[in-house]
């Protein structure tokens, strides 16, 4: 059986790498936490475990049809497209500031038929940058699932304007510094 097929921890889309942080490997998948707002550390990639998911590189986004349809008709471009800033290797990603975030204290999730998890309570909203068949591009985004689930849950995709192309050619101009 060749590797991309195994269900091994180095195929698994929970594992992810922390040696920025001296961490290592972690299991991001909360049934593997040793204790509570911890994460098992992986060792060996080659190891398996019962709460093995096949990695889902090619699909980090997602997002409502029918706001789809309305950002086509307002933007000209499909919020599927935010898959190929994910691509850029210069993207630029920020978080917006508190005054945008949702406010989920009164959201009845049962009556709503939501599932409550970690990405639908998480009230956060950010920006990623990056380019479009050579245009900027900038989408709007909240997470949605678990961790190790989760996926960028893209709200709008549009053309950056001209104080978000100054912003992102400054933030270019000091990475390309470092």
């Amino acid at each position: 059986m060749e590797n991309s097929t195994r269900k091994i921890c180095s195929n698994c889309q929970y594992l992810r790498d922390f040696g920025i942080f001296d961490l290592g490997f972690r299991c991001m998948n909360v049934n593997n936490s040793p204790r509570k707002g911890d994460f098992l550390e992986v060792s060996k990639l080659d190891y398996t475990c019962t709460f093995f998911k096949a990695m889902d590189q090619f699909n980090p986004i997602e997002f409502d049809p029918i706001k789809d349809n309305k950002n086509r008709e307002k933007h000209g471009i499909s919020l599927g497209r935010a898959i190929d800033i994910l691509k850029d290797l210069r993207i630029f990603q920020m978080v917006s500031t508190k005054d945008k975030w949702e406010d989920f204290s009164k959201v009845d999730f049962e009556e709503l038929a939501i599932e409550k998890n970690t990405g639908n309570t998480d009230p956060l909203r950010g920006m990623v940058f990056g380019h479009i068949d050579g245009e900027l591009y900038m989408f709007a985004y909240t997470f949605r699932h678990e961790i190790g689930d989760m996926k960028y849950r893209v709200i709008s995709l549009r053309k950056a304007n001209e104080k978000e192309r100054q912003m992102y050619q400054e933030m270019q101009n000091l990475a390309d510094e470092e």
